[in-house]
Parts: structure tokens; sequence; C-alpha cells
């Protein structure tokens, strides 16, 4: 099932709907914040009307359980990876198959766009990152050299490195600077400030040399939470997650707490809209539409 909320401070449930029938393994909202994927064990993704809580598309032809989504930078693409090491790129507003990405030997359990949507960057428990041609599906580069499975991936703001952990030229597939330490599961690049935010650490570096030393910080704090705080930064009034997935959260602090049973599997946040995915197939969509007193 999926449960879509729009909330007033005291949380009434607005709609209600019948959605996957299996465990939702992400979830992740489009640009500009009015569509929401979610993919799931049901071998589908669907995309949902985040205003109205509808079914907007269900894409249906993974031939096996889904495991990662993600949205192209125009809105106009899903990426879709499924448990038969296959990536396929959707029309959202058709949902049709536009381009399928084979060439992964081992489950997929990341995907991200390059930031001008011309490359999709695959992580694979190959040990893998493949950079994919999104408009022709032709594999570009293959990046090796991980010891273990690869988790996570993200491209700088300007399309010129690859993270995942390691740090890469998108250009050439080199490999600019390992990332030692913990296994790193989640990543991104702070689009404001010269950092890295994984779940065990902050790196600082000079995008602009990134081949000059690095300064780690290693904090307590998950990718989540150092997410939250760039976004507070940004804008100091905001909703978020809470870093082990229990509150909602308004400018850092907890408002609404989860019961177990909605405690998310994956999440999203656009706004003041948060998408959590949850292991019994619902996705929860908090729409909220008043500050907390």
């Amino acid at each position: 099932a999926a449960i879509f909320c729009t909330i007033a401070l005291a949380g009434d449930v607005k709609q209600t709907l019948t959605g996957h029938s299996n465990w939702v393994n992400a979830v992740a909202f489009s640009p500009d914040g009015k569509l929401v994927a979610s993919a799931s064990l049901d071998w589908t993704v669907k995309l949902w009307d985040a205003g109205t809580g509808k079914v907007k598309q269900t894409l249906s032809g993974d031939s096996s359980l889904v495991n990662a989504v993600a949205f192209s930078p125009d809105g106009k693409l899903v990426a879709s990876a499924s448990y038969d090491n296959i990536i396929k790129l959707w029309d959202a507003g058709t949902g049709k198959v536009k381009q399928t990405l084979s060439g992964d030997s081992s489950l997929v359990n990341a995907v991200a766009f390059s930031p001008d949507g011309k490359l999709v960057a695959s992580a694979s428990r190959d040990k893998i990152v493949k950079l994919w041609d999104a408009g022709t599906g032709e594999m570009k580069r293959t990046l090796t050299g991980h010891s273990d499975w690869v988790s996570t991936v993200a491209f700088s703001p300007d399309g010129k490195l690859v993270a995942s952990a390691k740090l890469w030229d998108a250009g050439t597939g080199g490999v600019i600077k390992t990332l030692r330490g913990s296994s790193v599961r989640t990543i991104s690049f702070d689009t404001t400030t010269p950092y890295l935010l994984t779940n065990v650490c902050r790196i600082k570096f000079n995008i602009a040399s990134p081949t000059a030393p690095v300064t780690k910080k290693n904090t307590a704090a998950t990718h989540a939470a150092a997410e939250q705080q760039r976004e507070q930064q940004q804008d100091q009034q905001r909703y978020g997650l809470g870093a082990d997935g229990s509150w909602i959260t308004w400018d850092g602090q907890d408002v609404l707490c989860l019961p177990p049973e909605f405690r998310p599997s994956c999440s999203a946040v656009s706004g003041s809209t948060i998408a959590i995915g949850c292991a019994g197939g619902r996705v929860l969509l908090f729409k909220f539409t008043t500050k907390p007193l």
C-alpha cells in the first residue's frame, strides 16, 4: 500500500492509496518536486504526483526486483536499476523505456545522472562504477579499483568528477583519490561548500584542484544529518528527517515521531514534502502546510 498525507501540524491523513505490494528500496523527487519515484521489490517503479498523491505512471518493464531510482536533471527521464543487473531509462511522461543499459555483472546499488543529463553512473556489487551515455545507452567508462561492493555514486556539480569510495576523473576514468576508513555507503557533493558528504565523515577538498590534499572531519553525524545541516544553512526554516530516521524535523528540531512500523527503508526531501519508503511496501508522502508552533 501507499499512504499519502497532507499534514497540518496535527497530522491529519488526507489520502490513502493502494500502491506497492512489497518492500520499497528507494525514493526520489523530481528536480521540480512535483513527482516522486519509488522503486520496489514488486518489480515496479511508480511515479506519484506529489501534490495529489495519485499514481502518474507505473513503470513495469523491469524483469526483476528494483533496487535504485533517480531522476535526470530536467525531470524527463527516470533511471531504475534492478536485481538482474540491468538499468533502464524511462520517459517520465509516457512511461516508455528509452534505453536499456546492460553490462554490469552484479546487482546495481545506485544510479545517478550527470548535471547535464548526458551521463548515467552506476555503482554495482561487482566492485565497479560504470558511466553510460544516456542518449545512446553506450558504456563510456569503466571505473575499476574497488575492493568491495560499491554502494553509492554521485557527480560533482560541474560534472567533471565522480565520487564513490574513490574520487574519479569523469573524462578519463582515472582515480584522483581513494577515501580511506570506514565503509562509504552514501555520498554527495555539497553544492555550496567544498565538501563531500558521506555517512562517516565530511571531506573538504578543492574542487578546482581535486588532487590537492583533503581534510577529513569524522563526526557522529550521518550523511542525512550533514545534508540536512547544509540545507538548513541555505534555508533555516526547513523540514527534514533526523539522522536515525525516527523523527521528522523542522530547523533541525524533532517535531513528529514516526512509529517503528513507519521508519524509513529509504527517504527523500523536497522543500516541505518528505517521501519515506517502508519495508512493508508503504510510501509515505508527508506534505506539511504549516510551521510548528
